[in-house]
């Protein structure tokens, strides 16, 4: 059992350590290549899953301004009365009722989109 812990009657640490003082320039550079590669590839993955959301999300944003168009085109009321209220604010109460909380951004961002929706 001893015996296999030897190289050539030296113990695989002292091979270990001898082979690193001889070859450091290889394992460094073995070693910086790995993490460049790791981060290269983990870096490759990250970018996809990004491009992936967002295409996802520019893909829902196109079905809701579709759906907007096809409302509009049949003659339909998109302005219902809480856009209408939300239309009719003046930019001080509609700050106050977004930092109370009366108001979510995305109900005023739908009001506006509506509005500018119209218009084109």
């Amino acid at each position: 059992m001893f015996s296999a812990a030897m190289e050539g009657g030296r113990p695989q640490t002292e091979a270990a350590a001898e082979f690193l003082s001889r070859n450091w320039r290889a394992v460094l550079a073995t070693a910086a290549g790995a993490y460049l590669a790791a981060g290269f590839v983990g870096g490759k993955v990250r970018l996809r899953r990004t491009k992936q959301k967002i295409a996802r999300r520019q893909e829902e944003a196109a079905k809701q301004r579709r759906r907007m168009r096809e409302e509009l085109q049949r003659g339909g009321e998109l302005v219902d009365e809480a856009k209408r209220a939300v239309l009719e604010m003046d930019i001080e109460e509609l700050a106050e009722k977004l930092r109370s909380g009366q108001l979510r951004p995305t109900e005023v961002l739908k009001a506006y989109q509506v509005c500018t929706e119209r218009k084109n």
